[in-house]
């Protein structure tokens, strides 16, 4: 199984447990975004820190550690409230995610691109913070 796909498989593997355990019309969406890194440091070894995950409207941020290395990715969790559920959709920033509205703090925590799709995305959320890109978005 390719890096990519056993991200993938782990991400759906966090979305079913988000889909499971949370009831968005009870909890606030701070409390949701604290859940859900939680989820995502247990599923994916994220960074423990308080930077390492943010909600933003409907979505969640967060940098994560690649299980076996000192990798740090980005990935985006779309989120929708329909009759008390939270659905998700889990984008890693190598499959090129629309949603460039993630932060600095955690854009500066994330090590090398994997591919253009990667770049391109830090490149336009750091573009649309008014930022100027970071040397390893442009190589």
């Amino acid at each position: 199984m390719t890096g990519s796909t056993s991200r993938r498989a782990a991400a759906f593997a966090l979305a079913e447990d988000l889909l499971a355990d949370i009831e968005l019309s009870r909890i606030p969406p701070m409390d949701v975004a604290r859940k859900a890194s939680r989820l995502v440091s247990r599923d994916f070894g994220a960074l423990e820190s308080e930077d390492g995950c943010a909600l933003s409207g409907k979505v969640i941020y967060a940098a994560v550690r690649a299980s076996g290395s000192n990798r740090i990715f980005g990935l985006v969790l779309l989120t929708e409230r329909r009759n008390g559920l939270l659905f998700t959709k889990p984008i890693s920033e190598d499959m090129g995610p629309a949603e460039d509205d993630c932060p600095a703090r955690i854009l500066d925590l994330l090590t090398a691109p994997s591919n253009e799709n990667a770049r391109n995305w830090r490149y336009r959320c750091r573009v649309r913070l008014g930022l100027r890109p970071s040397g390893q978005d442009q190589d």
